[in-house]
């Protein structure tokens, strides 16, 4: 209950996602949101497992499969199950990390044919942080370029909706 009341009150600030399927295939995605919390906030809850498991919608498993000795750079496996007779899918990337400011990433193996992209987190005056994702995405299976687009959209928006939530309320989250 507590959750849904500050998620209610955390989305007063809008979330803008654009979703622009190619004829390739790869979808490209440009989101942003403003979330009131410094950027090193921010920053541990993008980089932590456990968290993701509670901010990507039907992610399963996050696993951290090799990591750098200077700690600015890891490869990371999700798996998600989407439901239905989606199959069970794993996503495997290498993440740069620039703290507390930037991650890239990009695929290394899995089901997708194409996955790289970049959050970046610029902090403003007062204490907020402005938190942007670009990725371009290439699903290895045949779905119509729509369906594809708006369960993006949904889950890109989920995304951003919980981490703004998670950021700002760590105390109240479960």
């Amino acid at each position: 209950m507590l959750a849904l009341a500050l998620m209610s009150t955390a989305l007063l600030t809008p979330i803008e996602v654009t979703v622009r399927p190619g004829d390739d295939g790869v979808t490209s995605v440009t989101a942003s949101v403003v979330i009131d919390a410094p950027a090193t906030m921010i920053w541990s809850v993008m980089t932590d497992c456990k968290a993701a498991l509670k901010t990507v919608p039907h992610l399963k498993e996050c696993v951290i499969t090799e990591q750098s000795a200077d700690g600015r750079s890891d490869v990371r496996r999700h798996g998600i199950r989407y439901g239905g007779i989606l199959p069970y899918t794993v996503n495997e990337f290498r993440s740069y990390y620039i703290f507390p400011s930037t991650i890239t990433f990009e695929r290394t193996g899995g089901d997708l044919k194409v996955m790289e992209g970049e959050w970046s987190l610029q902090a403003l005056p007062g204490g907020e942080t402005v938190v942007t994702y670009r990725v371009h995405l290439g699903l290895g299976v045949p779905v119509p370029r729509i369906l594809i687009a708006r369960a993006i959209k949904r889950d890109t928006r989920l995304i951003l909706e919980r981490l703004k939530v998670m950021a700002e309320h760590p105390e109240g989250v479960v």
